[in-house]
């Protein structure tokens, strides 16, 4: 088999629940296909919300957002609720500690709560046919913010964030750009859009750094959910300014 054939049918087997039919090898080639995980998810996500957002906007912003959360196995939800809890002590020892221990305080509540019910209540003001495109690009925002926030960070502790780390090269985050970039040749505005998460993304990944002394998994996955969230706003924004998301 092909070695990216390998390294794309691994990353949908490791960062989804979708299944491949094997187990597959871990590689840097996996993290080639970072941002078409999240092009996947987000029509996996999009095309229940095209359909549900004809009859109610809530229950179709909440069932996308549910969607994407078990695609990725509730992975990124513990990420956030360990974020939050770790956000709320102070001292570097202190947060690396809180944010590695099983668990789950009020802060880790409240940080769910800021992430992902703004999150669904920015989907509900789209019409069905921009609300389902700016699901998947707010998915491949999502996947390439994890990526930038992983590319020449500092690890601490063993696990698999450092792992990820490891693995992400120059490489890397070129490929996934690409399709990035195929996406925002729709419209001007989405380039704005995208490139103002991606700058608050590294923001927020040097801030991390610097109060962690490190990034771990969960610090890495954080950034994904804050940049998902941050997207939908902002093209939100746009939306109600009247400023033709994806030429829709």
């Amino acid at each position: 088999m092909n070695k990216y054939i390998k390294g794309f049918l691994s990353a949908i087997s490791f960062f989804t629940l979708i299944p491949t039919g094997d187990n597959h090898e871990i590689s840097k080639n996996t993290m080639y296909f970072f941002t078409i995980t999240g092009l996947i998810t987000g029509l996996i996500a999009g095309i229940p919300y095209l359909f549900l957002r004809h009859y109610s906007s809530f229950i179709a912003s909440s069932v996308a957002v549910s969607i994407i959360l078990i695609i990725y196995g509730f992975n990124h939800l513990d990420s956030i609720m360990d974020f939050g809890d770790s956000f709320m002590v102070r001292g570097t020892d202190a947060k690396q500690r809180v944010i590695k221990d099983k668990y789950t305080g009020s802060g880790g509540i409240g940080m769910v709560l800021i992430i992902y019910v703004p999150a669904i209540a920015f989907l509900t003001f789209f019409n069905p046919l921009s609300g389902f495109m700016v699901i998947i690009a707010g998915e491949m925002i999502s996947k390439y913010a994890t990526m930038i926030s992983m590319y020449r960070s500092k690890p601490f502790g063993n696990g698999i964030g450092s792992m990820f780390m490891s693995m992400v090269g120059t490489r890397s985050v070129f490929l996934n750009l690409i399709p990035l970039v195929l996406i925002a040749l729709f419209n001007l505005y989405n380039i704005i859009i995208a490139s103002t998460v991606l700058i608050i993304a590294y923001t927020i990944k040097t801030g991390m750094n610097k109060q962690y002394n490190g990034l771990n998994g969960d610090l890495i996955g954080s950034i994904g959910e804050i940049s998902r969230m941050l997207f939908y706003f902002l093209a939100f924004i746009f939306f109600v300014l009247n400023l033709n998301l994806f030429l829709l």
